[in-house]
């Protein structure tokens, strides 16, 4: 994967820890984007607070 796509994926997960966790404070200033083959498969924001679940972080809810 190239330096450039890895900047890419890294923004978006900024973007989705934006809109998560700052914007709607619903858990903390964390996102998480998985990419499989070069494509985005799943993003998910941290919801720690808004859900009052201790296991949901953002790579933990991009997972389920």
């Amino acid at each position: 994967m190239a330096a450039h796509q890895d900047r890419d994926f890294m923004r978006h997960a900024i973007k989705v820890m934006r809109d998560a966790g700052v914007v709607n404070k619903s858990g903390g200033p964390f996102g998480a984007v998985i990419v499989k083959h070069g494509k985005v498969i799943a993003t998910a924001g941290n919801s720690v607070i808004r859900d009052n679940d201790p296991s949901a972080h953002a790579e933990v809810n991009a997972i389920r």
